[in-house]
């Protein structure tokens, strides 16, 4: 009896020790008979359920913990309506001191680059950022009839900035046009003008610059003697060409292209053109396949020429 009686508590005893469960934010103690309460080291903290201890990172300046102690967060970029400024902790707007004794000075218009490329039909869109001491509201001028300016807005730096937008018609292609641009004052007694920022505009008339480089080609003359075919004249380059796109395009290897008014194939030439465009070949050509006229294309471009002293059976 006394046997079964400490078998009994045994199995008890087991039985309550396996029954024995912590909630979520308790732990065992040491010998795992009784339930304590969360603790983490000094350098831990409990999570948002309790349930387990981690370590908060640590955060470079300007980034800071969030709210759950989780993870660091950029600061958000404050933008302020002019005149507003943000203050030295870049935290809020504030309103500029100006001294009652303090000039007002002109704004400064930002230089941009001087020339730029625009297709026809494509948007044109430049940037124009603006510099005031005293945070002075303004307009912005251009001397180019053409185009409109955008709404006032900051850049990646928080300067003003308006865009001024052109779009190019087909009637405006191969055509250069120079503006200079200016910032004028509001709302003060001055209206002080800024410094003026002049550009040049190239309109093109396609995306494709290769075969805009080239307006046209011409035939100064088309001769048969001697079964042979001789022929010259010129390729007219766009003017819209600097002189470092000039050379680089006659440096370009083209095919010319010759042929009679039927397609029929006479013959394909790469074509060495001169500073001005001048070119020359000459080539055998039977009386057979000799043409009352020839047909010629360059780069996109074609021509027509009566071939002179052509035999009296050259056909049509």
């Amino acid at each position: 009896m006394k046997k079964y009686a400490a078998g009994l508590l045994l199995f008890l005893a087991h039985t309550v020790k396996a029954e024995l469960t912590c909630v979520s934010t308790q732990m065992f103690n040491a010998d795992k008979t009784a339930c304590v309460a969360l603790v983490c080291q000094t350098s831990q903290i409990l999570n948002l359920t309790k349930t387990a201890c981690f370590t908060p990172p640590v955060c470079t300046a300007p980034d800071t913990l969030n709210s759950t102690q989780t993870a660091c967060t950029k600061p958000k970029t404050l933008l302020c309506t002019p005149p507003k400024i943000l203050n030295q902790a870049k935290i809020t707007c504030i309103d500029p001191i100006i001294s009652p004794t303090a000039q007002n000075t002109k704004p400064i218009l930002n230089a941009v680059p001087q020339e730029w490329d625009v297709n026809v039909g494509e948007l044109l869109s430049i940037p124009l950022s603006v510099n005031d001491a005293q945070q002075d509201e303004f307009t912005l001028t251009s001397t180019m009839i053409m185009g409109e300016f955008g709404a006032v807005h900051h850049n990646d730096e928080n300067v003003p900035t308006v865009d001024f937008l052109f779009t190019p018609t087909a009637e405006q292609g191969n055509k250069i046009y120079t503006t200079t641009f200016s910032a004028k004052e509001t709302k003060t007694t001055q209206h002080y003008v800024s410094n003026k920022v002049a550009i040049k505009i190239r309109v093109w008339p396609s995306a494709n610059h290769d075969i805009d480089a080239a307006t046209q080609l011409t035939i100064s003359n088309a001769q048969w003697q001697a079964n042979t075919l001789h022929l010259d004249g010129q390729v007219v380059l766009n003017h819209l060409l600097t002189m470092e796109e000039r050379q680089a395009f006659i440096d370009q290897q083209f095919d010319l292209i010759i042929s009679s008014p039927e397609n029929n194939l006479l013959h394909i030439e790469p074509l060495i053109l001169s500073n001005q465009g001048l070119w020359k070949i000459s080539f055998p050509l039977s009386l057979q396949q000799t043409p009352c006229h020839v047909m010629l294309e360059f780069n996109a471009r074609k021509a027509r020429h009566q071939v002179l002293n052509a035999p009296l059976s050259c056909f049509k």
